[in-house]
């Protein structure tokens, strides 16, 4: 917002000095007072872009460097027989979060800039939502979540997930106005997350309606056996366990074996 008000400003200033000085005519003054403006706008908006890349390029690289050491140490727990999992676990989930953590402050770097991009400040707040959500800090996500963009398929079920913890009403209009432009592995999550939900709140007729729904957008076989695991009544066979980490991800449920758990989160 800053930003565009400097570059107004600044091109203003461009074209009443250019006109005022008889350097340019009033047509060639306005004229190139705007492109002056653009000039700084473009600038302006290439520079942000450029430390917003950078930035992200270090959280990459702090999450790339996490995976390798937490795989590291699960080969090695591994070959140590009677090792205790619930200890290893721990220790491995201490690690996760330790990376997470100071990604939130590599992020923060970027918070000079917000002033300058309107934009910037609901991209942020959609990370830190991401990376809080896997911490398990609901309230700090519940406090960010409306300064937010929930556009990808992750942030649009962990805003799901929020508000079906915090019985949030309008939650079924989130879900339609989220759920129609998906299509693929986005929509088969979205959708399963959805008809789960609904089974838990005793509703399998909107839970069946919504992977009918979802038959058309994708096929996968989570879809296919739940939608017919309802049509036959057989409710309490329901099951999105094999989206794997995408599933238990959202925290919703945990997994029957822990071991399997670790392997698939870690690997």
């Amino acid at each position: 917002m800053i930003t565009m008000i400097t570059a107004i400003a600044l091109g203003i200033a461009m074209g009443t000095t250019l006109k005022y000085t008889g350097a340019a005519s009033q047509g060639w003054s306005i004229f190139w007072g705007i492109i002056f403006m653009l000039a700084i706008q473009l600038a302006a908006g290439l520079f942000i872009r450029r430390e917003v890349n950078r930035v992200n390029r270090k959280i990459q690289n702090e999450m790339t460097e996490m995976q390798r050491k937490l795989n590291r140490k699960m080969e090695a727990f591994q070959r140590r027989p009677g090792a205790s999992v619930k200890a290893m676990q721990e220790e491995l989930i201490h690690d996760q979060h330790v990376a997470i953590r100071h990604s939130l402050d590599m992020l923060n770097e970027l918070n000079k800039y917000v002033w300058f991009n309107y934009l910037l400040d609901r991209q942020l707040n959609t990370m830190r939502v991401v990376m809080l959500f896997q911490l398990k800090e609901f309230d700090k996500v519940d406090k960010i979540m409306p300064k937010a963009m929930m556009i990808t398929a992750q942030a649009i079920a962990i805003k799901m997930t929020r508000m079906f913890k915090n019985n949030d009403p309008k939650l079924d209009d989130f879900f339609r106005k989220k759920s129609r432009k998906l299509k693929g592995d986005d929509a088969v999550l979205i959708f399963s997350l959805y008809a789960w939900i609904k089974i838990h709140q005793d509703d399998a007729k909107s839970a069946l309606d919504a992977l009918n729904l979802a038959m058309t957008k994708c096929d996968h076989p989570v879809i296919t056996a739940n939608r017919d695991r309802i049509a036959n009544g057989k409710i309490k066979q329901f099951s999105n366990a094999q989206l794997g980490d995408a599933w238990y991800a959202l925290y919703l449920e945990e997994p029957k074996i822990k071991q399997q758990r670790m392997e698939r989160r870690f690997a």
